[in-house]
């Protein structure tokens, strides 16, 4: 699915680009003019990304459901949780790594000054 490109303007994207490339529409300008919440940009149309997940959810064609998972694995994977060790400390990671306990974050830390040593896909939140 990373081969397909839809292209974008600013956080909009294409929909003649996925009615041609994802949802395979027969009849790319009729398929456009039923939209609502289009955007004329340069001679294509635009929508937002809220219209191009409902669109794809509804289409039948393969690609667009293929399509449709691959975007939300990708928002999957950008999704930050919020762990609270204490109400002074907070821990927020990236869903590529775990940090479970306060202890195993201490065992990461270097003891000379504080400085987390190697690289992490988190954020530690100390509120004092």
């Amino acid at each position: 699915m990373e081969n397909i490109e839809i292209h974008k303007e600013g956080e909009l994207f294409c929909l003649n680009d996925i009615a041609a490339k994802l949802i395979n529409s027969k009849n790319v300008k009729e398929f456009v003019k039923k939209i609502d919440g289009k955007k004329l940009i340069n001679g294509n149309y635009y929508v937002s990304y809220e219209i191009m997940k409902n669109l794809l959810s509804k289409s039948k064609s393969i690609k667009a459901r293929q399509y449709l998972e691959y975007i939300n694995k990708d928002e999957d994977k950008d999704e930050n949780k919020e762990i609270e060790i204490d109400k002074d400390i907070i821990i927020i990671k990236n869903n590529k790594k775990h940090i479970t306990t306060k202890e195993q974050l201490l065992e990461k830390s270097n003891s000379k000054d504080g400085e987390i040593a190697g690289k992490f896909d988190f954020m530690l939140i100390i509120f004092s």
